[in-house]
Order: structure tokens, then sequence, then C-alpha cells
């Protein structure tokens, strides 16, 4: 199926819970303070600086 052209691979910034912060290494100050972990929903974040590669149409 991604082999297919008409899928191209491409790089989203990763999303975790916002309780999981402890288990990804993050302090709570840089979880909230800092604009690496941006709020995408209520108890979501994004994380700016690591990526995963999905197959999306072209």
């Amino acid at each position: 199926m991604y082999a297919d052209t008409r899928w191209v691979m491409h790089d989203f910034p990763e999303v975790f819970r916002t309780r999981d912060y402890i288990e990804r290494g993050i302090t709570r100050h840089s979880l909230y303070h800092s604009k690496r972990y941006k709020q995408v929903l209520p108890g979501v974040r994004m994380d700016r600086e690591r990526f995963d590669r999905r197959p999306v149409p072209a």
C-alpha cells in the first residue's frame, strides 16, 4: 500500500498525553514553560523536536 506512488512519507511532530511527561523525561517546568511542547488540546501536547514518520496521500 505504501509503495504506491499515491503515498508519500511525511514527518509529523510527536503527540503525547500531558500526564505522560515524566515517562518521557520531561520536567514539569519544561512542559508548561518551554515553546517546545505546544498544547494541541487540553491534556495533549506535541513535541516540536521529535517526529513520527507517517504515510500520507500525495
